[in-house]
């Protein structure tokens, strides 16, 4: 799942210059990645069509890691 997750922040994010090899559980999604309010926002709406998990924005918040992001996808799966 976590190359799916890359996929969809590339597709989000194609002119940011991130070395997806390197990106792991820990990458911090605003310190590593360059994720912004807007960034948050595109990848909520991702999940919600990628993974049939719809994301709140009180939910979004939350997402500090790419871990984060992964852990909510797996408990909220239906």
């Amino acid at each position: 799942m976590l190359e799916e997750l890359k996929s969809l922040v590339r597709n989000i994010m194609p002119d940011k210059k991130i070395d997806y090899d390197k990106v792991t559980l820990e990458s911090d999604l605003i310190k590593d990645l360059g994720f912004d309010s807007i960034a948050f926002i595109m990848v909520a709406i991702g999940i919600e069509q990628e993974f049939g998990v719809e994301v709140s924005q009180i939910d979004s918040s939350k997402f500090r890691t790419v871990g984060d992001v992964l852990t909510y996808i797996e408990q909220n799966k239906k």
